[in-house]
């Protein structure tokens, strides 16, 4: 376990024709240019030459937990050590372009503009629960665990309301608790 192979400039590695090598360290550069990947290989072979055993975002990711530190690229929460991949300012974490980002306390800003969610009042990838510590996050603001919003905050159902009241305007819009 303390090598790999790595294929030769053609992306090959089979009939002898890879080299083998140390095992990379956590943060080596394990990305599939370095290591002569071809860009559409899936098997993995990246993940193989980190002692992690985890390469994420072109890097070997820490051996202990085989994840991102906070600060460090990422694609999607599970890359995190914090299990929180904020997306860029782009948008989206897609290619790597989020970052590791501690969870937000209660009251804590998980509004699609904190977060960086184009798309308004819908979060597809469940990024607004995923950035708050409690794993709960109503109409913007992180709230404990099961605890409702209280009066005069923005709201979508009554059952976000520490009331049970979601005022609604003449459009049918909500309004606040």
């Amino acid at each position: 376990h303390s090598g790999f192979c790595k294929n030769d400039g053609m992306g090959i590695s089979s009939d002898c024709r890879g080299t083998c090598v140390a095992k990379l360290d956590d943060g080596g550069d394990c990305s599939h240019s370095m290591l002569n990947i071809l860009a559409n290989d899936e098997s993995g072979s990246a993940d193989d030459a980190c002692e992690s055993g985890s390469c994420i975002c072109g890097l070997c990711a820490g051996a202990t937990t085989g994840k991102r530190e906070l600060g460090e690229s990422c694609s999607r929460n599970a890359d995190c050590i914090t299990d929180f991949c904020k997306n860029g300012d782009s948008g989206t974490s897609v290619g790597c372009s989020g970052t590791c980002m501690t969870k937000l306390p209660v009251d804590g800003d998980c509004s699609n503009s904190a977060l960086n969610i184009p798309f308004d009042g819908i979060d597809l990838f469940g990024s607004e629960h995923a950035a708050c510590s409690s794993g709960k996050c109503s109409c913007g603001v992180c709230t404990a665990n099961g605890s409702k919003l209280p009066a005069n905050h923005a709201c979508a159902e009554d059952e976000d309301c520490q009331s049970e009241y979601c005022k609604k305007d003449s459009r049918g819009s909500s309004s606040g608790c």
